[in-house]
C-alpha cells in the first residue's frame, strides 16, 4: 500500500500540481510582473509528501559521495535549483583520492624539493 501511495504521488498527483503551476505562470504572474515591474514564478513545494522524504533521504545520501559532480549538479537532482557562485561549479575531490601510481614517499619529496623548512627555505638548502 506504501509504494502505491508513493506511486500514485510521483506518477499523478505531482505532474497535475506541475500543469496547474504552469497555468498560473502562463496567464496569472503576467499581470503581475507588469504592474511590479518583476519577474515570478511559482512552483509546488513536493516536500509536503511524507511519502516520497525516504527517497530524497536516500538520493542525498548518494550525492553525498558523488564527488565527481559539482555542488550545482547537486542542486539540480535534488530540485534546489543552481546557486550563482563560481565556487559551485567545481569539482571537490576527497583528500584521500589520488592518482594510481602517485609516490607519497618522504624520499620523493625531498627529491623533488617540495618539503620546505619553517624558515622558507627548502630541506636541500
Amino acid at each position: 500500500m506504501k509504494e502505491a501511495r508513493k506511486s500514485a504521488i510521483a506518477d499523478v498527483v505531482i505532474p497535475e500540481m506541475e500543469l496547474v503551476a504552469n497555468e498560473f505562470n502562463r496567464w496569472l504572474l503576467p499581470a503581475f510582473e507588469k504592474r511590479d515591474n518583476k519577474e515570478y514564478y511559482l512552483e509546488m513545494d513536493t516536500g509536503i509528501f511524507t511519502e516520497l522524504k525516504e527517497d530524497e533521504q536516500m538520493l542525498s545520501t548518494i550525492l553525498g559521495t558523488a564527488w565527481w559532480m559539482t555542488p550545482n549538479e547537486k542542486r539540480i537532482r535534488m530540485g534546489l535549483g543552481k546557486m550563482d557562485i563560481a565556487e559551485m561549479d567545481d569539482i571537490y575531490t576527497p583528500t584521500s583520492i589520488i592518482p594510481l601510481g602517485y609516490d607519497l614517499t618522504l624520499q620523493k619529496a625531498y627529491e623533488s624539493n617540495i618539503l620546505i623548512k619553517s624558515n622558507g627555505q627548502t630541506a636541500e638548502d
